[in-house]
């Protein structure tokens, strides 16, 4: 098989483990009520490889991935904890960003996700047993040298 093929093939394999992720992690989490669509998209010049848009009052949700993007051992169940994590916190993020100025929104997003990031490493290790070397943002000892 070349690599065309084997790259064609490890998509193939991530899409559907991302899909039943998904379905897995929102019964977990107590989502059912949301509408989640999952797409696999090209970001382009975005960071990430994963994304979550949605409209908490209507309980709707789009997560769409980056397979291009994706780390090749990257975990699928942290990831897609991950990005419920963000459907979870947004109707607090959507009051807090009210009458906020732009770098007080920057600020905000970058808090927002640290806390999903931690949240969503513990939820998997607990419910899942999986443990990650790195528990904690990487940009904490950043924020630790600026303070």
């Amino acid at each position: 098989m070349d690599t065309t093929t084997e790259a064609r093939t490890e998509k193939r394999r991530l899409k559907r483990e991302i899909t039943k992720a998904v379905r897995l992690w929102a019964n977990r989490l107590q989502l059912q009520e949301w509408r989640i669509r999952v797409e696999f998209t090209t970001f382009g010049s975005e960071d990430g490889y994963g994304s979550c848009k949605c409209l908490s009052s209507y309980r709707t949700a789009l997560l769409e991935f980056d397979l291009d993007r994706m780390p090749p051992h990257e975990d699928v169940d942290q990831l897609v904890v991950h990005e419920f994590m963000h459907i979870l916190t947004m109707p607090l993020h959507e009051y807090a960003a009210l009458g906020l100025t732009p770098v007080e929104i920057e600020r905000l997003d970058h808090a927002a996700e640290r806390i999903v990031h931690d949240i969503s490493v513990r939820i998997v290790k607990l419910v899942a047993g999986k443990d990650f070397p790195a528990l904690l943002f990487k940009e904490r000892a950043e924020d630790a040298q600026e303070d």
